[in-house]
């Protein structure tokens, strides 16, 4: 009973230690920063929209197109930025709901944001690599939206609303 102990020991052991170097050769990969990310979201009644900007100091051009996921209350809206889109610094992708009226559109979805529920948002791309999942509580004050307050984790305070004006410099990680 001992020796069988002492073989399970050993092998939890060893396991550990293979567990852990392989853990360190994932941190190692692991893939860099999106170069876009969620900037602002209003879910005010008249004018509901979600930004996208770009974290980057230089151009960036979507080389594949790049699937955006919106979901309130069970439901989810696929969404697309384009393949060949260029997010140049200061610049970003805007997504309308409800017919918001703004001069900055570049998608307009029929579908209107729920008020008092969080959504999350999804960017998942290839080439260069995107990943954003995002929260965003709902605040209801309709002079204000939510605002990327830091890139990782992913975090939002209330703001004046500013759509069409994208930051010239992402929030600090």
């Amino acid at each position: 009973m001992k020796r069988i102990l002492s073989a399970l020991a050993t092998a939890a052991s060893i396991a550990g230690l293979a567990l852990g170097a392989a853990g360190t050769a994932n941190a190692e990969t692991a893939p860099p920063p999106s170069p876009i990310y969620i900037s602002e979201v209003s879910t005010d009644v008249n004018q509901q929209y979600i930004e996208i900007a770009t974290a980057s100091a230089v151009p960036v051009t979507l080389q594949t197109a790049v699937p955006v996921e919106v979901t309130f209350a069970g439901r989810t809206l696929p969404l697309t930025i384009p393949a060949g889109t260029t997010f140049a610094p200061g610049t970003g992708w805007v997504i309308a709901f409800a017919n918001a009226n703004l001069p900055c559109v570049s998608d307009i979805r029929p579908e209107i944001l729920p008020v008092n529920t969080s959504i999350q948002v999804r960017l998942v791309g290839q080439a260069p690599f995107i990943f954003e999942n995002a929260t965003i509580q709902p605040y209801v004050n309709p002079m204000f939206a939510q605002h990327r307050t830091k890139l990782t984790p992913a975090t939002f305070a209330p703001a004046p609303k500013s759509p069409c004006q994208f930051p010239y410099t992402p929030p600090a990680l």
